[in-house]
Protein backbone atom coordinates (compact mmCIF):
# COMPACT_ATOMS: atom_id res chain seq x y z
CA UNK A 1 0.00 0.00 0.00
CA UNK A 2 1.04 3.98 -0.87
CA UNK A 3 1.39 6.19 1.37
CA UNK A 4 0.33 9.35 0.84
CA UNK A 5 3.43 11.25 1.64
CA UNK A 6 4.49 8.87 -0.99
CA UNK A 7 1.70 9.12 -3.62
CA UNK A 8 2.18 13.08 -3.13
CA UNK A 9 6.04 12.32 -4.18
CA UNK A 10 5.31 10.50 -7.12
CA UNK A 11 2.77 13.34 -8.47
CA UNK A 12 5.82 15.72 -8.06
CA UNK A 13 8.23 13.57 -9.82
CA UNK A 14 6.29 12.66 -12.77
CA UNK A 15 5.42 16.85 -13.43
CA UNK A 16 9.34 17.32 -12.71
CA UNK A 17 10.06 15.00 -15.26
CA UNK A 18 7.70 16.18 -17.71
CA UNK A 19 8.98 19.70 -17.45
CA UNK A 20 12.53 18.31 -17.83
CA UNK A 21 11.57 15.80 -21.10
CA UNK A 22 9.99 19.49 -22.37
CA UNK A 23 13.05 21.24 -22.00
CA UNK A 24 15.64 18.64 -24.20
CA UNK A 25 16.19 16.38 -21.21
CA UNK A 26 15.87 12.59 -21.62
CA UNK A 27 15.06 11.06 -18.41
CA UNK A 28 17.89 7.97 -17.77
CA UNK A 29 16.62 6.20 -14.97
CA UNK A 30 13.54 7.69 -11.42
CA UNK A 31 14.11 6.82 -8.23
CA UNK A 32 17.93 5.49 -8.36
CA UNK A 33 18.49 4.13 -4.44
CA UNK A 34 21.34 2.45 -2.88
CA UNK A 35 20.64 0.78 0.24
CA UNK A 36 21.54 2.29 3.69
CA UNK A 37 22.82 5.36 1.56
CA UNK A 38 20.14 7.60 -0.13
CA UNK A 39 17.97 7.94 -3.48
CA UNK A 40 18.15 10.01 -6.28
CA UNK A 41 14.49 10.82 -7.99
CA UNK A 42 15.80 11.63 -11.26
CA UNK A 43 18.98 11.02 -13.41
CA UNK A 44 18.82 12.89 -16.91
CA UNK A 45 20.99 13.61 -19.61
CA UNK A 46 20.57 17.39 -20.68
CA UNK A 47 20.70 18.60 -23.90
CA UNK A 48 24.59 19.81 -23.41
CA UNK A 49 25.23 16.52 -22.58
CA UNK A 50 26.02 16.39 -19.17
CA UNK A 51 24.33 13.89 -16.55
CA UNK A 52 22.47 15.24 -14.11
CA UNK A 53 21.30 14.37 -10.68
CA UNK A 54 17.75 15.83 -10.11
CA UNK A 55 16.51 16.19 -6.51
CA UNK A 56 12.36 16.61 -6.67
CA UNK A 57 11.09 18.86 -3.55
CA UNK A 58 7.08 19.05 -4.15
CA UNK A 59 5.35 21.35 -1.30
CA UNK A 60 1.83 23.03 -1.60
CA UNK A 61 2.76 26.39 -1.07
CA UNK A 62 5.82 28.12 0.73
CA UNK A 63 4.18 29.20 3.38
CA UNK A 64 7.19 28.19 5.45
CA UNK A 65 10.08 28.29 3.18
CA UNK A 66 10.89 27.31 -0.60
CA UNK A 67 11.17 23.55 -1.30
CA UNK A 68 15.22 23.47 -2.07
CA UNK A 69 15.94 24.85 1.71
CA UNK A 70 14.94 21.05 2.35
CA UNK A 71 18.19 19.90 0.76
CA UNK A 72 20.48 20.43 3.48
CA UNK A 73 23.78 19.41 4.01
CA UNK A 74 23.21 15.77 5.07
CA UNK A 75 20.20 15.31 2.07
CA UNK A 76 23.33 16.22 -0.28
CA UNK A 77 26.12 14.48 1.33
CA UNK A 78 23.35 11.19 0.60
CA UNK A 79 22.69 12.29 -2.57
CA UNK A 80 26.68 12.94 -3.80
CA UNK A 81 27.46 9.35 -1.88
CA UNK A 82 24.33 7.40 -3.83
CA UNK A 83 25.74 9.88 -7.29
CA UNK A 84 29.29 8.28 -6.68
CA UNK A 85 27.91 4.77 -6.82
CA UNK A 86 26.12 5.49 -9.44
CA UNK A 87 29.18 6.96 -11.59
CA UNK A 88 31.41 3.85 -10.85
CA UNK A 89 28.56 0.94 -11.25
CA UNK A 90 27.55 2.59 -14.20
CA UNK A 91 31.18 3.49 -15.40
CA UNK A 92 29.92 7.15 -16.30
CA UNK A 93 32.73 9.71 -17.88
CA UNK A 94 30.87 12.75 -18.40
CA UNK A 95 30.29 15.84 -16.68
CA UNK A 96 27.61 15.90 -14.37
CA UNK A 97 25.90 18.20 -11.66
CA UNK A 98 22.95 18.77 -9.18
CA UNK A 99 19.94 19.83 -9.73
CA UNK A 100 16.58 20.79 -7.56
CA UNK A 101 13.25 20.96 -9.47
CA UNK A 102 10.75 22.54 -6.79
CA UNK A 103 7.36 21.69 -7.81
CA UNK A 104 4.75 24.30 -6.00
CA UNK A 105 1.31 23.52 -6.74
CA UNK A 106 1.75 22.68 -10.65
CA UNK A 107 4.65 25.21 -11.13
CA UNK A 108 7.62 24.23 -11.64
CA UNK A 109 11.03 26.10 -10.36
CA UNK A 110 14.32 23.96 -11.97
CA UNK A 111 17.64 24.84 -10.00
CA UNK A 112 20.65 23.96 -12.01
CA UNK A 113 23.54 23.63 -10.77
CA UNK A 114 21.28 24.10 -7.24
CA UNK A 115 24.72 22.32 -5.45
CA UNK A 116 27.87 20.64 -5.41
CA UNK A 117 28.84 17.62 -4.33
CA UNK A 118 29.63 16.90 -0.65
CA UNK A 119 32.60 15.15 0.67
Amino acid sequence: MITLKRFFGNVGENIAARYLMKNGYKIVERNFAVHNVGEIDIIASSPDGILVFVVVKRRKNTDFAEPSQNVDYNKRKKLTATARYYISAKRICMPTRFDVVEVIGRKVNHIIGAFYAEK
